[in-house]
């Protein structure tokens, strides 16, 4: 009996992990958009995963730092247990671009009346400069979709779409 054998491609889930990062820059691209771009060395290994990524911003509470967020596994769990006063707080944004070399990676902010009338996020964005620092929460190695945080997937006969402003 002769059979053929197909081969079964079984892709590893990336780990998400913090990576501690500082801004480089803050560009104002309206009066209420800005993009920080964020480096770190340790972007290097950052799993960039295409077009429309999430990834998580670590933002610690005032006066804490980024040893307040759990490593490991379990840190979601550890995470949740924290007290209020000492949890950092976490918000999801899309990777605006990336760049491996020289280990960059660009986020969009909207912002919400200015410092102390929107969220967290949008509260620190408003603010940041040069040298603060924060965390991203990402995949730990280049890939492509949902594990990647990749979930806009148009179909292959879907065509651009342009606006012209008027």
């Amino acid at each position: 009996m002769t059979g053929t054998r197909t081969a079964q491609v079984i892709e590893q889930k990336p780990v998400y992990r913090m990576f501690p990062v500082e801004v480089a820059r803050v560009q104002r691209l309206g009066p209420s958009f800005v993009r920080i771009s964020f480096s770190a060395q340790c972007l290097r290994t950052f799993g960039a995963g295409g077009h429309d990524q999430r990834i998580k911003l670590v933002l610690p509470q005032p006066g804490r730092n980024l040893a307040d967020f759990p490593e490991g596994p379990d840190w979601y769990q550890r995470w949740l247990g924290l007290p209020d006063e000492i949890r950092p707080n976490l918000r999801t944004y899309t990777v605006r671009a990336y760049r491996c070399e020289p280990a960059e990676l660009d986020v969009d902010f909207v912002l919400h009346g200015g410092p102390g009338h929107g969220g967290p996020a949008s509260n620190w964005a408003a603010t940041a400069q040069p040298g603060d620092e924060i965390g991203l929460l990402g995949p730990d190695r280049p890939g492509t979709g949902r594990m990647w945080g990749c979930e806009w997937a148009p179909p292959a006969t879907a065509s651009p779409v342009i606006r012209t402003w008027a």
